[in-house]
């Protein structure tokens, strides 16, 4: 028995700066109405339903070095979360990967690397998600 509307929109886009830097960039900000209905059971006016984000955005600049060496970095905004109330967060990956030979790659990433953590959703019946700064690396084989 709920009604639910949507609007907004979502822009992106993809540019290359000179020989080996490019980029791609995209923005959202979507518009979630939910409200309970006649004869609605829902005593929360659909606030569990429209848990989302009112704006998010992603840059990401990717570098081809010398050496088979390239660099990329994602800085991506998240707007806050309305129920539970879930604080915005800006957040920046980074990866520097080397292919010696076309079909093989070693890669170190960096992740969430502006803060320690950050929460990316917070729960009242559930635990909150906190996802914390993370550095790996990665070899791909391709055959």
């Amino acid at each position: 028995g709920a009604k639910a509307g949507s609007s907004g929109g979502w822009v992106g886009g993809k540019w290359r700066g000179t020989d080996g830097w490019g980029g791609a960039g995209s923005v959202a900000l979507p518009q979630l109405d939910f409200r309970g209905g006649p004869g609605s059971n829902d005593r929360t006016g659909g606030s569990g339903e429209a848990n989302d984000p009112n704006a998010s955005a992603l840059a990401h600049s990717a570098i081809d070095l010398p050496y088979h060496v390239q660099f990329d970095s994602f800085l991506r905004y998240v707007d806050s979360l309305p129920h539970p109330a879930t604080p915005s967060y800006l957040e920046l990956d980074l990866r520097v990967g080397w292919s010696p030979r076309a079909n093989l790659e070693f890669a170190i990433v960096g992740r969430n690397l502006l803060h320690d953590s950050q929460i990316e959703f917070a729960g009242v019946n559930t635990p909150t998600r906190e996802v914390p700064r993370s550095v790996y690396g990665t070899i791909r084989w391709s055959f």
